[in-house]
This record gives C-alpha cells, sequence and structure tokens, in this order.
C-alpha cells in the first residue's frame, strides 16, 4: 500500500486533451504570456509559482496602464468652452512657493496667471472669459 504512493519518475503525465481548450482569440491574446511562462517561468519557479505570477503580472500591468491613461486624461484634457464632451475635472492651483518674493518683484504676476473670477455668472465658464480671438470685432455691420 505505501509503495502505491510512489510516484514513477515519468508522472505527473501531461496530458493535452485534459487541458482546457479555449477559443482562437484567446490562444491569440494569451500566446506571449503562455510561451514566456513555459520557457522561462516553470522551469525557474516551478508549476505553482510560475502560474501564479502567469496569472498575476498581465493583470497588474494592465490596471497599471488603464490608471496611466486615467492619469493623463485627468491632467492633460481639460474639459473647454470648445468641447465640453469630456468629464468635468476641477483642477487646483498649485502652490506656488516665494509668493511673497514674486509679488514683490513682480506686482500683479500672481493674478494675471491664476486668475479669480468673482461675478457671478462665470459659473461652468469654461474658459470662454479668457478666450483670445473673436473678442472686439468692432461695430456690427448688420442693418437691424
Amino acid at each position: 500500500y505505501l509503495d502505491d504512493q510512489n510516484l514513477h519518475p515519468d508522472e505527473p503525465f501531461f496530458i493535452q486533451d485534459a487541458q482546457l481548450s479555449i477559443n482562437p482569440w484567446r490562444v491569440l491574446y494569451r500566446w506571449p504570456w503562455d510561451t514566456f511562462a513555459r520557457k522561462y517561468l516553470y522551469p525557474t519557479f516551478g508549476i505553482k509559482r510560475g502560474h501564479m505570477i502567469r496569472q498575476s503580472v498581465p493583470k497588474f500591468m494592465l490596471a497599471f496602464i488603464g490608471f496611466e491613461f486615467f492619469y493623463y486624461y485627468v491632467k492633460y484634457c481639460h474639459e473647454t468652452w470648445k468641447d465640453a464632451q469630456r468629464v468635468a475635472t476641477m483642477t487646483l492651483h498649485p502652490q506656488i512657493a516665494n509668493r511673497d518674493m514674486i509679488e514683490d518683484k513682480y506686482p500683479g504676476l500672481i493674478e494675471k496667471a491664476y486668475p479669480v473670477f468673482s461675478v457671478g455668472n462665470d459659473f461652468y465658464d469654461l474658459g470662454f472669459k479668457q478666450r483670445t480671438y473673436f473678442r472686439n470685432l468692432g461695430e456690427t455691420q448688420r442693418p437691424w
């Protein structure tokens, strides 16, 4: 009975038909990581740890890339009055070091760089009042 517990040197057997069959699209997008796992991860870390690394690293990479896309979108793609299709994000004014020194050397510079609107009708204006074109077109030529 105890001798039956000892495995033959060829065991465990790898049976291809016993593996989970997956559709061609999954075969295609899993191919790079499966190849990497078969050639490097399984011989180096063993089946159990190699499989854990094979399953977790691509998921972490995908989450990291998704986070980077989200960070780029929030930081650089602000909503303006020209294209109001984006999700509204609110930007904070940066903390300015040496504010007093800058104000002494260049009076009014910080207010020009970061204007604070106090007019009641500037709510959700999306930078329309800060536009630089079509501001002063002169008197209208319309007859009415």
